[in-house]
């Protein structure tokens, strides 16, 4: 858990803030020798997160820290939002919410699997046996990019190990009312017709993305089958729903490359 301290050294620098373990982590300010001062978020005992250095002179850089090192002013514009409880709490335990502008930063995703693939392709007897599953990650809004994995031939519990990469619109996490939303399908590859969309689902990209830029989320979904007429290769048989399919992708922000 975290503990408030005020720490100073022989050399005459000094720390007020919260630890763990031992480590700087949460909300501190720490001054340095020559008088230069950093308020905001720490890690693991290096700067991370939202902060503001207020040099000698008085001048202030606001901005935000991966793993102790300032991003680009380009890459990240931060907003303070603080919840209606935060008055009540001291400085120290408040939570800043950063938000990038991603006009430079594009979405990664990789690690994709899924459990329970149904049977999709006709056998020359009529019956179902298998199923060559890819996935579709589309960004909505704007353009819409988006990206496939490759197909895995007749496979149920799938697993690829594609990464796929989609650039984010500038409005992207730009407040809490323009979180970007992606398009999960699951498709069945077909060599002779169209493929067969099997499952989708449509999910909020978590604000974690933008909150800790660089870092890993790792996203559990539920994709809703879809109801075909029948058979998808016999139109004459009865009706069927698709099962629920559960899909995991990890994803994170990063600079374009």
């Amino acid at each position: 858990s975290l503990q408030h301290v005020t720490r100073l050294y022989p050399d005459g620098q000094k720390y007020v803030g919260t630890i763990r373990a031992d480590l700087f982590d949460g909300h501190g300010t720490f001054i340095y020798r020559n008088g230069q001062q950093y308020d905001g978020e720490w890690r693991s005992g290096v700067r991370h997160g939202h902060g503001v250095v207020i040099t000698p002179d008085g001048d202030r850089h606001e901005g935000y820290w991966v793993n102790n090192v300032m991003q680009d002013v380009e890459d990240v514009q931060v907003g303070r939002f603080e919840d209606a409880g935060d008055a009540a709490r001291p400085p120290s335990s408040r939570r800043a919410k950063a938000y990038f502008s991603v006009s430079d930063s594009e979405l990664v995703i990789y690690d994709i699997s899924a459990r329970g693939v149904p049977d999709m392709d006709a056998t020359s007897s009529g019956s179902l046996k298998g199923a060559d599953p890819y996935v579709r990650m589309i960004l909505l809004g704007g353009d819409e990019p988006s990206a496939d994995t490759e197909f895995i031939r007749n496979e149920k519990n799938p697993h690829w190990k594609a990464t796929l990469v989609l650039p984010l619109p500038n409005w992207a996490f730009s407040s809490d009312s323009s979180v970007p939303q992606l398009m999960v399908q699951l498709f069945d590859k077909d060599f002779k017709k169209a493929d067969d969309r099997i499952a989708e689902a449509t999910v909020t990209l978590p604000l974690v993305l933008a909150e800790r830029f660089g870092d890993e989320v790792v996203q559990k979904i539920s994709l809703d089958g879809v109801l075909f007429p029948g058979h998808v290769h016999d139109s004459t048989s009865a009706p069927r729903k698709v099962p629920p399919i559960p899909l995991t992708f990890k994803a994170k922000l990063q600079k374009k490359r």
